[in-house]
């Protein structure tokens, strides 16, 4: 979840890092995995995320499971793979073309 953004001086708070991953490995965003602090971007992303597992009822990066093959997915395999992934890719699904103008937008901020 994100934090506050505005400082007690009233300036924005810069973007920084921090010293562990936080949040769900399966709706978390890219920025969550890349250790940023969490903004309110990233809480839009992970609403896209669950929106359109809900759709698809599977999301690109797990493929529909919490295991590809025998092998569970390992936090590294789910972070390559949606730094990896477009907008495009992550609603390639015939459900989930409706939230690609959302999601573009969403990247974008």
């Amino acid at each position: 979840m994100s934090r506050k953004f505005i400082g007690a001086d009233g300036t924005h708070i810069k973007n920084s890092k921090v010293q562990y991953f936080e949040g769900n490995l399966v709706f978390a965003s890219k920025n969550a995995f890349n250790l940023q602090t969490l903004s309110r971007r990233d809480d839009v992303i992970s609403l896209a995320y669950l929106l359109i597992y809900l759709l698809e009822g599977k999301l690109p990066f797990i493929g529909g499971s919490s295991t590809m093959g025998n092998q569970p997915l390992s936090y590294q395999d789910i972070r390559d793979h949606k730094i990896a992934m477009k907008p495009e890719d992550l609603c390639a699904g015939p459900k989930s073309r409706i939230l690609l103008p959302f999601l573009r937008e969403a990247y974008s901020l």
